[in-house]
């Protein structure tokens, strides 16, 4: 782990789940709950603890129910496949927005939102142009953000429309950055092997002021471009897990 600064609480447990799942899966275990606690109890528990991405290997306590090609309706003339991942608690939690890469698609990101919604954070895995433009992507992704964030319920009313986080893979990153730099309203930002463009990249990642968190292979084996961009023009928080 290196360049570590201050990051929202409200990431370290998506992180987390996101870094185990990367690695692999124990299917059939289950994580040690508090008996008796709430989500948000559970959630506090976690936090309160020593980091240990150990733990994360395993599925999460709670149940999850998917719901498959999921229409997110901006307008009646403009609907978006996603798939949905909703943990089993009655409480409301947190939603993670996840945005595939180039020529890949939402399927890509199905273990990993599985996964989070075990552990108690809702997931919606999108489809967009797989080959983009990724600023229109971006700004796609931010008008998605915003229509859930002014329609609580509208993708299911245990959706917390105040701690929406976006992840993205390669060009999708560079969708998630655009995104928050277009003022969608999210808590912050994962970037997974995220790509950039040069020219066009400091003038909207100086615009960001909520925590990011950039995950990616060392750099002494496959080097993230434009890595030092992220450190020298966001404004916000940002930290980095180098695997």
């Amino acid at each position: 782990m290196q360049r570590i600064t201050c990051i929202a609480r409200t990431l370290l447990l998506g992180i987390a789940a996101l870094m185990m799942v990367q690695i692999t899966l124990l299917p059939d275990a289950r994580a040690a709950a508090p008996q008796g606690a709430s989500l948000r109890e559970f959630h506090e528990h976690l936090l309160s603890r020593k980091p240990d991405l150990e733990q994360f290997r395993s599925r999460g306590p709670f149940d999850v129910a998917v719901r498959r090609n999921h229409e997110v309706r901006l307008s009646p003339a403009e609907r978006i496949r996603a798939d949905l991942y909703l943990a089993s608690s009655v409480e409301k939690a947190p939603l993670l927005v996840f945005l595939h890469g180039h020529e890949a698609s939402k399927e890509a990101h199905a273990k990993q939102a599985a996964h989070l919604a075990s552990w108690g954070i809702h997931a919606l895995a999108l489809q967009l142009p797989k080959t983009g433009p990724w600023d229109s992507n971006g700004r796609t992704l931010a008008r998605i953000v915003s229509f859930i964030h002014r329609t609580p319920g509208a993708l299911d009313h245990r959706i917390d429309v105040n701690r929406i986080l976006l992840a993205g893979h390669s060009f999708g990153a560079y969708a998630v950055t655009f995104a928050m730099a277009q003022g969608a309203p999210a808590a912050g930002g994962i970037l997974l092997d995220a790509a950039l463009f040069g020219n066009a990249s400091p003038d909207f990642l100086r615009k960001l002021s909520k925590p990011v968190m950039i995950l990616a292979a060392d750099e002494a084996v496959s080097p993230v471009r434009y890595r030092d961009y992220f450190f020298g023009y966001i404004q916000g928080n940002v930290a980095e897990i180098s695997v």
